[in-house]
């Protein structure tokens, strides 16, 4: 009984793991030496923080893209 139990535990947790997914914000400088990389939850909060830091006055990071992760 032991034997079937942990693959049957394995085999219901496993794909609630899997299927996350996180998009990642990665921003790089004016010279594109630089690149900074940040998990988001979705894409609409990547594309928003990444405008939102654009816009500051203090930004060194210039450039962004949204890149789906696993």
């Amino acid at each position: 009984m032991k034997s079937f139990l942990l693959p049957l535990l394995a085999s219901i947790t496993l794909p609630a793991a899997v299927n996350a997914e996180t998009y990642w914000l990665v921003m790089s400088s004016k010279a594109g030496s630089t690149l900074v990389t940040i998990p988001t939850n979705n894409i609409k909060e990547c594309e928003a923080s990444g405008a939102k830091y654009v816009r500051t006055k203090f930004a060194k990071y210039v450039k962004y893209v949204c890149l789906k992760g696993k």
